[in-house]
């Protein structure tokens, strides 16, 4: 009978533990990329340049919306967690009395078991998902407003030139990407840029079907969220910073796993021919790329 005690106890005390361990792995994941995006982190993965006004206008004007969006996520996580280890401790006392009492009300026992297993498997579940923190917002920095730059016309069907083109190993591997996914990445014949009303809207052309990224964000540097490239769970926060010399430059930032950020620089070379810089940074390790596209006509 004693070991039964001690074995319900247990049972209890090992889910709320792994409960407890999930929320605090939440919460350190979701430091690290705070720290990673705008904090003390000096090789921050997202670089805002200091000289150009522009860059400092676009940071105030995101950060406001993304920290707004972001607050309700981390409200509930925090209640929830604390129900399911109230529900653990229950469940454990419950059973634990049960088997004291020597009655065996198989009902409660059952209910008691059953809570304390769906307990465990949610909390194994929620560790192994991460629980997804949001990426947390650009750091917002005081600026006096300045009118938008004049950009050239991205808009238009964009092939890649394979041949002019870096090859994207580095990149891949430095996100480890699924090898299910590499084959699709090949396989991109180019873009289709939607520049106008204010936005600035691209999306992937593949041969595979499934294989899908739209993104739309204002040219006034307002953050937006979409899903991860990776095809990962979880979304990743992005905005567009128009630049001076007349590029426009898209800055992401992601969540764990493999949580990071980067940009890519559109930049015309001339009227039928445009460069895509990228630039990714994942746990202090970077990669970078360079893709042409040639106008279709």
């Amino acid at each position: 009978m004693v070991a039964r005690v001690v074995l319900a106890f247990a049972a209890g005390a090992a889910s709320s533990a792994a409960v407890a361990h999930a929320l605090r792995r939440r919460e350190s994941s979701a430091s690290d990329v705070s720290t990673s995006f705008g904090g003390a982190n000096p090789s921050a993965a997202v670089e805002i340049r200091g000289n150009n006004t522009k860059a400092l206008l676009i940071e105030a004007n995101g950060a406001t919306k993304a920290s707004t969006r972001e607050a309700p996520q981390s409200t509930w996580l925090k209640p929830l967690s604390a129900a399911m280890l109230t529900c653990c401790a229950l469940a454990a006392g419950t059973l634990s009395h049960e088997l004291q009492s020597g009655r065996h009300d198989w009902l409660r026992i059952y209910m008691s078991v059953a809570s304390l297993l769906v307990a465990g498997l949610a909390a194994l579940q929620l560790m192994r998902a991460g629980w997804q923190p949001a990426a947390a917002p650009f750091k917002a920095a005081e600026s006096t407003p300045v009118p938008l730059v004049a950009l050239p016309d991205f808009s238009g069907v964009w092939i890649k030139d394979k041949e002019a083109s870096d090859a994207l190993d580095g990149a891949m591997e430095l996100v480890k990407l699924n090898r299910l996914i590499r084959p699709a990445v090949a396989l991109v014949k180019g873009m289709e840029i939607v520049h106008a009303d204010g936005q600035f809207a691209f999306s992937v052309l593949s041969a595979i079907p499934w294989f899908k990224v739209t993104e739309r964000y204002p040219l006034d540097g307002e953050t937006r969220e979409f899903r991860r490239r990776d095809l990962r769970r979880g979304r990743h926060v992005g905005r567009v910073q128009p630049g001076a010399d007349g590029t426009v430059r898209v800055e992401l930032r992601w969540p764990e796993p493999f949580g990071g950020g980067g940009a890519d620089v559109f930049r015309l070379a001339d009227a039928d021919t445009l460069s895509v810089a990228s630039h990714l940074t994942v746990h202090g390790s970077s990669s970078g790329y360079t893709t042409l596209y040639r106008r279709k006509a």
